[in-house]
């Protein structure tokens, strides 16, 4: 089938869903408080008029952008050192070149072969050849264009040629002919945005060399099999030759790909981006087309307190529910594959853990049918027990509470399985009941306490769930706030949120360590920075994904690493 997407969180929340139905206890994404980048700003993939764009566009803001953006880094994690090092190598090995001023590589495809031409912003290149002469000897011009310079680059030859305010360099003599008259244009925006960032138009690459990346692949799986036999060869065949028909159809209906990498001192954070767009008219289109954000019953979920959360409530096309059911089928191949081979369980508890997990694949598949997914859990850790809440929306409520009653059933005899309580009491339509699970470990009682009480809420349509500090007064609060979300449309597909403190914390409980307890002091002492942020948002005929690193992140990172360091040192030295 062609231009088959499914969003990374669409595919992350459907798993969830049919796995963590019950503990909702899995995949733990969200926004997060160092910055609301709901409408992230993402380039422009556009084409620009009057440019010939090239097949890959590789842009870098600039050496002085990505000097200090290092310097930043380094001093964060506690090595100023190495950044001081690339700054001062800097200085020396690039003069000549404007740092404030952005550097190119295009990619263009010539006679089917891929020709690189670097783009560097230099009013005298000569300048930067000479300071560089000892590495690559000196550089000639040439006796038939005496405005074309060559200096040696390994085993090749590089052409190198100033055209006003930038020079141009090959290894193809016949690229820097003619060099672009305006390299901005071919960057467009990519420099204000990224230090680092790499745009592929596939639909420059021509069909032929697409389909020879797919045949490098397929010889890739064909060794691989040969060192294979039997059932295990012929399920894997399969599932491989899947994986790959959705590749092919994936890069025969992108448009555009891009990557990027951002350091923001001003704004104590970094951030990675991974955006794509697709073919106007394909099916891939469609399908992001029929992709939006909706309002959700769990939005309650999102909270900057947290210690994470997850969410995602999102349209689900027709496309993207195929897809989902293929990929899930070949995990499903998978699963029992590798239950066949495990020797440690019977037939029948092989057979009954496969028919459990069909049915919550079915549930799952039925519920993205409807159209719409609707995901969201949040851990809290700051009360003496971790506070879990969330829930989903679902195709059958009632089909949850039987599979929990039947998976009670199953373990009622065993003196060490949670205690099952059903349809305890009955609130705004939502059916209660209670699993009750007693905690034998001294190191577990720390952080659970005697008894760690779990309280279900199933309904016609969702299923709700909360743990810990007084279960059933979360659990109620969030139904009361299901039917509450102004903000739906307005919101990413899919969020997750991390923060580094409470996590450390909750460590620090467990054990006495110098390491935890440089990392606890170092997030309370980020001002908030210690976040982790994963985006998922629409853009026009495509999709952009954003993680977001907070400066305290870092920070907590380089003292862990300076107290081991202080740990490592004081052993050696007693």
């Amino acid at each position: 089938m062609q231009g088959r997407s499914f969003s990374v969180f669409a595919k992350l929340s459907s798993w969830t869903l049919a796995f963590g139905l019950v503990l909702g206890s899995s995949n733990l994404l969200a926004q997060v408080a160092i910055d609301q980048d709901s409408k992230a700003e993402v380039p422009d993939l556009s084409v620009v008029e009057g440019v010939d764009q090239p097949a890959l566009v590789v842009s870098l803001s600039g050496i002085g952008g990505i000097r200090d953006g290092l310097l930043y880094v380094s001093e964060a994690v506690g090595q100023p050192a190495v950044g001081g090092m690339f700054a001062g190598m800097a200085n020396i090995y690039t003069a000549g070149i404007d740092p404030e001023r952005p550097i190119g590589i295009t990619v263009n495809v010539v006679d089917g072969e891929m020709v690189p031409v670097l783009m560097l912003p230099s009013d005298d290149i000569k300048m930067f050849l000479k300071n560089i002469e000892a590495q690559t000897g000196p550089a000639e011009a040439l006796e038939s264009d005496p405005d074309t310079l060559v200096i040696t680059a390994g085993p090749s030859l590089l052409y190198i040629k100033q055209k006003g305010k930038w020079a141009f360099a090959s290894s193809n003599r016949d690229a820097v002919k003619e060099p672009a008259n305006d390299p901005a244009a071919l960057l467009g925006n990519l420099p204000e945005i990224y230090d680092i960032a790499v745009r592929l138009n596939v639909q420059a690459i021509s069909p032929e060399q697409r389909n020879a990346f797919i045949e490098n692949l397929k010889r890739g799986f064909d060794q691989g099999m040969a060192r294979r036999g039997g059932e295990e060869m012929d399920n894997a065949r399969e599932m491989a030759e899947r994986s790959l028909q959705q590749i092919q159809d994936q890069i025969a209906f992108t448009d555009t790909l891009l990557v990027g990498f951002a350091i923001q001192p001003e704004r104590e954070r970094l951030f990675f981006d991974i955006v794509s767009t697709a073919v106007e008219g394909s099916e891939l289109a469609e399908t992001y087309a029929n992709t939006m954000s909706l309002p959700s019953k769990f939005a309650s979920v999102i909270s900057s307190d947290a210690a994470m959360y997850y969410h995602a409530s999102t349209s689900i096309s027709p496309q993207a529910v195929e897809q989902a059911e293929a990929s899930i089928e070949q995990s499903l191949q998978a699963m029992q594959a590798q239950l066949d081979k495990d020797q440690r369980m019977g037939d029948i508890q092989k057979e009954e853990l496969m028919l459990l997990v069909r049915r919550f694949v079915d549930l799952t598949v039925d519920t993205m049918k409807q159209g719409k997914l609707d995901i969201g859990m949040q851990l809290d850790l700051s009360g003496d027990q971790p506070s879990l809440k969330g829930g989903a929306v679902v195709a059958d409520g009632a089909e949850i509470e039987r599979m929990v009653k039947e998976l009670a059933g199953k373990v009622a005899n065993d003196p060490r399985a949670p205690k099952f309580t059903f349809n305890e009491s009955k609130y705004k339509e939502v059916d209660l009941h209670s699993i009750v699970i007693e905690i034998n470990d001294d190191k577990a009682q720390k952080t659970l306490g005697p008894k760690f009480v779990i309280k279900l809420g199933t309904s016609a349509d969702a299923l709700y769930y909360a743990a810990g500090n007084d279960p059933e007064a979360t659990l109620k609060k969030l139904i009361d706030s299901s039917s509450e979300d102004a903000d739906g449309a307005k919101r990413p597909l899919g969020q997750m949120y991390v923060s580094v403190l409470p996590f450390a914390k909750a460590v620090g409980k467990q054990v006495s360590n110098p390491v935890v307890d440089a990392v606890i002091d170092s997030a309370n002492n980020s001002e908030q920075t210690d976040r982790v942020l994963i985006l998922t948002n629409m853009i026009p005929r495509g999709q952009s994904n954003r993680i977001i690193v907070g400066e305290g992140v870092l920070r907590s990172v380089g003292a862990g690493i300076e107290a081991a360091k202080r740990q490592g040192a004081g052993r050696a030295e007693f």
